[in-house]
């Protein structure tokens, strides 16, 4: 969740390190928001034609 209370999508690696005595986690999480709008746009793109916003043939086929 950001700082304004929005939620986004994100990818969280959690790695243990450390012994058994001090044992840690390594925290590593990845924005996914970029990521998804770039996705909706080449499926949208893959569909529709650019200029008009039109279905193109492809979306016809399935």
């Amino acid at each position: 969740m950001r700082a304004n209370g929005e939620r986004f999508p994100a990818r969280i690696l959690l790695t243990a390190i450390g012994d058994h005595e001090q044992p840690q986690l390594h925290v590593v999480w990845t924005d996914l928001s970029e990521q998804r709008r770039a996705q909706a746009r080449i499926e949208y793109l893959a569909h529709h034609d650019e200029p008009t916003g039109l279905p193109n043939r492809r979306a016809c086929v399935q």
